[in-house]
């Protein structure tokens, strides 16, 4: 116990020191905005990123469906499936744009950006409104 009380008195010693170094976090913000553009400029890195996210976005939903079917839900492997329908999922979405960026992500949508946004918006407001309890 005298050890523990020991470290917390030099620790509030030490905290006007500290304190009294001058840091401009705005410049560390700005670093940090820079690196995430540059990072984001890179195609095939935008690709890496688009199907980790979009996988763990889809996995939910491609398991919750795999869990209504019996013989499936039975055999206890709708984890393992599910990740590898969502991951040939999004890898057949975005493959043919794994070398232009977003721009390309976003022109390979084309007339199904609007039809995507309505359902994603749908599923936020049948999860809200299951949440909500109504």
């Amino acid at each position: 116990m005298g050890k523990k009380w020991g470290i917390l008195v030099v620790s509030l010693l030490l905290v006007p020191f500290v304190v009294a170094a001058e840091v401009d976090i705005s410049e560390s913000i700005g670093m940090v905005g820079e690196q995430i553009a540059r990072v984001l400029q890179n195609e095939y890195a935008v690709f890496l990123i688009t199907l980790i996210v979009g996988t763990i976005m889809l996995q939910g939903f491609v398991r919750t469906g795999l869990e209504r079917v019996p013989h499936l839900e039975a055999s206890g492997h709708t984890k393992s499936i599910s990740w590898a329908l969502s991951i040939m999922i999004v890898l057949s979405f975005v493959w043919g744009s794994r070398s232009s960026g977003v721009q390309g992500l976003m022109d390979n949508l084309g007339i199904f950006k609007p039809i995507l946004l309505v359902l994603i918006a749908v599923l936020i407001f049948k999860g809200i409104k299951k949440t909500m309890g109504n």
